[in-house]
């Protein structure tokens, strides 16, 4: 008597992404999740000052941290399925609604979001499948800090030698 081997199933060797998995146990959100969630809304603060910025200088500082918090988001992004992407974004898009009005505060929230974003990243770099994509994210999260650092410190001092 032959026995037949049963075909191995493609889809069965491919790896689940960690996202998928976490929400399927019904964990709370992966660090992945969270680091995405606030880089989207420090992003999303830095389009509001860049677009309430009046001179050109100051509106390409604020496109140079809107690219790095856009490339940081789309790293950090590449295990979260779709669905879950939207519903972060959406909390993040919620989060405005408190917007801090006073430009000055703006930037200093914008810098909180920025260095939590990347202690969530460090908690992602464990998860084997995440490392590489947000090792690169973390990257952009620093340049992004770091130009916002710098636009901070320009400013502190322009305002302090006018007075």
């Amino acid at each position: 008597m032959r026995f037949r081997r049963a075909k191995p199933d493609p889809e069965a060797r491919l790896p689940k992404p960690a996202a998928v998995l976490a929400e399927a146990a019904g964990k709370p959100a992966l660090p992945d999740e969270t680091a995405y969630r606030l880089i989207e809304e420090a992003r999303l603060r830095c389009l509001s000052l860049r677009d309430r910025a009046g001179e050109d200088i100051e509106r390409l500082r604020w496109m140079s941290v809107h690219r790095e918090l856009g490339m940081a988001g789309y790293l950090a992004s590449t295990e979260i399925p779709s669905c879950k992407r939207r519903s972060l974004l959406a909390q993040a898009h919620e989060a405005l609604t408190g917007a801090p009005s006073d430009a000055g505060e703006e930037e200093y929230t914008i810098l909180k979001l920025i260095t939590s974003a990347a202690a969530e990243t460090v908690e992602a770099l464990l998860v084997p499948a995440l490392a590489e994509p947000v090792q690169l994210a973390t990257e952009h999260l620093a340049r992004a800090r770091h130009l916002l650092v710098r636009a901070l410190s320009e400013q502190r001092a322009r305002s302090a030698s006018a007075a």
